[in-house]
């Protein structure tokens, strides 16, 4: 339950388990597979749930307490008390960190215009909370992949998730994250649809930028262009992006996005209608060719 695998239902392995658990009494089906109730056996009565007690399991983990769940499942004394308890601090963390990032939402589109993320970061977000932050997240910026990103001793923890209408549009999330994490220094990788990844400290913008990059080769579109630009330095391709970035609220059908890396400037060209997108890359090549601190320009629709 708490690997969401009753989405599709229970099968293989799953099916047998359920089996053995219903002829048992442990537990009692539903007309739905997120119906599951754990009646009798190590829970105890009262999970009217199985997904509840797998979220109440989940965030005795979060929290650092996993010893608590143990406690719960195998019916020690005080146990389930407990472990409930830490699910109520637990909801109430997550309540209080969703709030946040819920009413800083325009912050958070005009800082990722340029990304194919959302990448999504506060200090006040923790690491046991990013996971279930970007799944629930992906309701409130439905448009394109969602990273929560929480402070960690190694650096940065990022947690992602993406809709079924961006893996129709060729988005492999967990690929994505591992070519970004891997060049930004860390490690990373995951499922189509969910991701994560460590990131260490100082190379957030880079893994940024980086997954940016990697969801651009996989966004299946009619029309897409890639200007790789060289410059002299770091600060001259910053200046360069943030220059040459285009609101395309005239076409509609056309988006650009403008990110540094390093000293190199991306320009990611994306669209579904020949005249827009003709008209955006022309006044790139334009942007381009008038600035200073270029060195040399490589463009293309293949691999970056």
């Amino acid at each position: 339950m708490g690997d969401k695998q009753y989405l599709s239902g229970f099968s293989g392995p799953n099916a047998g388990i359920l089996d053995d658990a219903v002829s048992m009494g442990l537990a009692r089906t539903g007309r739905r597979p997120i119906d599951l109730e754990v009646s009798f056996g190590p829970c105890g009565e009262g999970f009217s749930s199985a997904k509840l007690c797998a979220d109440v399991i989940d965030a005795c983990a979060s929290m650092n307490a996993p010893d608590t769940a143990l406690d719960m499942m195998r019916r020690v004394p005080g146990g389930r008390n407990a472990a409930l308890s830490i699910y109520a601090d637990y909801m109430g963390k997550y309540d209080s960190q969703y709030n946040e990032i819920v009413g800083a939402r325009e912050r958070i589109l005009s800082e990722n215009s340029q990304h194919l993320a959302y990448f999504i970061h506060c200090d006040s977000l923790e690491p046991g909370f990013s996971g279930v932050l970007a799944e629930e997240l992906r309701e409130v910026f439905p448009d394109k992949p969602v990273v929560v990103i929480s402070r960690a001793p190694y650096g940065y923890k990022a947690s992602g998730r993406a809709t079924d209408r961006q893996l129709e549009d060729g988005v492999h999330l967990g690929k994505a994250m591992g070519e970004g994490s891997a060049h930004a220094g860390g490690k990373g990788g995951g499922h189509d649809v969910a991701a994560g990844a460590t990131i260490p400290g100082g190379a957030l913008e880079d893994f940024k930028a980086s997954v940016t990059l990697a969801i651009f080769r996989q966004i299946s579109s009619p029309f897409k262009y890639l200007f790789e630009v060289a410059t002299s330095d770091v600060a001259t391709a910053l200046g360069l992006a943030q220059s040459i970035a285009v609101d395309n609220g005239t076409f509609k059908s056309t988006s650009s996005m403008s990110i540094s890396r390093g000293s190199v400037l991306y320009l990611l060209i994306l669209s579904d209608n020949l005249g827009s997108f003709r008209n955006t890359v022309d006044d790139a090549l334009v942007c381009i060719s008038s600035a200073k601190g270029v060195i040399s320009v490589t463009s293309g629709t293949g691999g970056i």
